[in-house]
């Protein structure tokens, strides 16, 4: 793929044969080659080559970062090789360019429940709040900031976005769970039983 970064070298002494291209024509170049090497990566992806993907897709965001899609693409693939920390900046990006990006929800969503899991608590709750800045009104969104901010032993902050949750979807059965855990926690046996009841009859 020939780089049009650059005007063509000329030798001394020697007129240039073509003139160098016009902008337009070198941002159709990059984005063709950025296509490509995205669709390459995504053909090793499928193989589950995640080294040949990533570097694929890496020269695809080198082409052209802006390309719809690519830097979800990028941090799924770094996901799937286990790079968890090395997906967060991607996936922003990504859902930056296209905030209603149902896989790059999801895909943020998983790197949170993660980072949860593996006591990454300041990255995991500025991700949590990431997401609520893109979707104030999804209700497990509220359900993961209160995980952070349980394991963070602000059991009042927690009770209260899973309230949260629960106001904006009374079915979501993690909310009552973890609002009963903390209640018994607490000594509030009772408070903790509705809340485990409410679950059940979900």
């Amino acid at each position: 793929i020939p780089d049009f970064s650059e005007e063509p070298s000329v030798l001394v002494g020697q007129p240039a044969a073509t003139k160098p291209p016009p902008p337009a024509t070198i941002e159709a170049a990059r984005r063709t080659a950025a296509f490509a090497y995205a669709k390459l990566g995504e053909l090793e992806m499928r193989k589950q080559r995640f080294p040949w993907a990533e570097d694929h897709i890496s020269k695809a965001v080198w082409w052209d970062e802006s390309l719809p899609g690519i830097q979800v693409l990028q941090a799924w693939v770094r996901y799937q090789s286990g790079d968890l920390m090395e997906a967060i900046d991607p996936i922003k990006t990504g859902l930056r360019q296209q905030p209603r990006n149902p896989d790059a929800l999801q895909l943020l969503t998983r790197i949170t429940i993660d980072l949860i899991d593996n006591q990454r608590l300041r990255e995991a709750e500025e991700c949590a709040g990431f997401l609520l800045s893109l979707e104030p009104e999804t209700a497990y969104f509220y359900v993961l900031r209160g995980r952070i901010k349980a394991e963070e032993g602000d059991f009042q902050a927690a009770l209260k976005d899973f309230a949260r949750a629960l106001e904006l979807n009374p079915g979501i059965p993690e909310a009552h769970y973890n609002s009963g855990v903390l209640k018994l926690k607490d000594g509030n046996i009772e408070a903790a039983v509705q809340e485990f009841d409410l679950e059940l009859q979900i």
